[in-house]
């Protein structure tokens, strides 16, 4: 999925998901919310992309899971140009940075890296050649991209909704909807 410019947050997780390879950009609250109904989820090869303001972060728990430690949080990349925190726990005011993220146990092979979109603003969200996304996701069980390529292509399977296909390639069809 890709969801780009929300005026809400990104994805909210109320029931145990898998929740693998999507793109959230721009949203104005939270990237993803995981609710107590959300224990269990797995999230894994996401990009998540700017995000509400100082207030607000990237991933965010609410009561009464205890921390996250019911969910398995890994390879994905969190970006945001003018806000720090990636973290936030509903209880806990403080905002957390990547590396205390990670300390804490979690996107142990994650990213904290502008994920270096072709054309962001103008709504492409395909990887440039030098991203730090290509080939850093993990093997989820999927076999092809949002848009129908057949993944992995390279040495590894990439984070977010789209396969790097190589630069040779400048526009792919749109999604047939």
């Amino acid at each position: 999925n890709v969801l780009s410019n929300s005026g809400d947050d990104g994805i909210s997780i109320q029931s145990p998901i898998n929740l693998y390879n999507n793109t959230i950009y721009k949203v104005s609250d939270t990237g993803i919310t995981l609710f107590a109904g959300g224990a269990g989820s797995v999230i894994k090869n996401n990009i998540v992309y700017g995000w509400g303001t100082a207030t607000d972060d990237a991933i965010e728990g609410y009561r009464p899971i205890v921390k996250y430690v019911l969910a398995t949080i890994d390879n994905n990349c969190w970006y945001s140009a003018e806000v720090a925190a990636v973290q936030n726990w509903f209880d806990n005011p403080t905002n957390n940075t990547f590396a205390q993220w990670q300390a804490a146990g979690y996107d142990a092979n994650g990213l904290n890296a502008d994920p270096l979109f072709v054309n962001a603003t103008g709504g492409n969200f395909y990887l440039q050649a030098g991203s730090p996304c290509r080939d850093a996701g993990v093997d989820v069980g999927l076999i092809q991209d949002y848009e129908g390529e057949l993944i992995p292509r390279g040495t590894g399977f990439d984070i977010g909704a789209f396969e790097y296909i190589g630069s040779s390639v400048s526009i792919r069809r749109r999604r047939r909807r």
